[in-house]
């Protein structure tokens, strides 16, 4: 029997194994075994301890786990035996540990139909306290589930189409949320940015990380975006979010220095930061009547 390898990927929320043929690297056979506790955030899935904010864990049992069930059933569908396997090698989702500043990487950003939420739902120190669902329109409602670190500051939870849901996801996770209040335009304005990031992300004062186009427009005369960021960013500029786009598209420095001119218009538009100052947990007005029948969850925890 011709000799073969196993090849173990450790994934998000899965383990893989496929066996290879060594003469000629043909795959023979595979098998995917699911984690029994996926990505935990928000609490610890064997204590229930609630785990810090930014937190995303996962339990080594279940690459155990993979080993005992993935590895064996590749086998077996490969048709080998045990013993014509010479080698065997790993990869895992992984990274570098390296310093970065931004807090948030916000997936979505969009207006909130409508909110309801377990009786008694809270934002106990810093933690959503049971599940709360967001209608986002007619086909979509983005459920946050009980231990989600989130803030709220908008103050109109219980009235139709008055709060925005910023998000970071992890998949189809809700990493991380605030609700914020709707202006009521079809574009947002947020704080300045204080960073260009790769791949058309923009660094926030708020800590956001946003999506940007790949042109942004600018009133004041700089060179460019890293120029303006270098010059206006954090407190004396804003962001503008268009949430038909999903994304940033124009910046604005609030105060034009004497030797700066305008680029793109003779006005200059002063707009205050936005405020995320939460509200205490004790004055949310919030609907806790969950609903009758969910539709569509983009965005439920694993």
């Amino acid at each position: 029997m011709s000799d073969c390898t196993v090849g173990i990927d450790f994934g998000t929320l899965s383990g893989r194994a496929v066996v290879v043929r060594v003469a000629d690297g043909e795959e023979l056979g595979s098998a995917v075994h699911e984690y029994a506790h996926g990505v935990m955030v928000g609490r610890l899935a064997a204590t229930g301890d609630a785990l810090p904010p930014e937190w995303a864990l996962q339990d080594p049992n279940d690459y155990r786990d993979v080993l005992r069930h993935a590895v064996p059933a590749a086998v077996a569908e490969a048709g080998v035996e045990p013993s014509a396997v010479i080698g065997i090698a790993t990869d895992f989702t992984a990274s570098t540990p390296e310093e970065w500043d931004a807090l948030h990487r916000i997936n979505l950003l969009q207006p909130v139909y409508n909110i309801e939420a377990d009786p008694g739902f809270a934002i106990s120190d810093g933690v959503a306290t049971g599940d709360m669902h967001l209608v986002l329109d007619a086909n979509r409602t983005m459920v946050v589930k009980a231990g989600t670190p989130g803030e709220i500051s908008c103050s109109k939870l219980a009235e139709i189409n008055q709060c925005v849901v910023a998000a970071d996801l992890l998949g189809d996770a809700v990493v991380w949320f605030s609700l914020i209040p709707n202006p009521q335009k079809a574009n947002l304005i947020l704080p300045g940015a204080t960073d260009v990031r790769e791949d058309n992300w923009l660094l926030l004062s708020n800590g956001w990380e946003v999506a940007r186009t790949e042109v942004v427009e600018r009133n004041c005369d700089t060179s460019g975006l890293n120029d303006f960021v270098d010059h206006f960013g954090g407190s004396l500029s804003t962001s503008t979010f268009s949430f038909e786009q999903q994304k940033i598209f124009k910046v604005t420095c609030l105060e034009e220095p004497e030797n700066s001119t305008t680029t793109s218009s003779t006005t200059t538009t002063i707009a205050v930061p936005l405020d995320t100052t939460p509200i205490p947990p004790d004055v949310l007005p919030i609907d806790t009547i969950p609903p009758e029948t969910p539709t569509e969850t983009v965005a439920p925890a694993p």
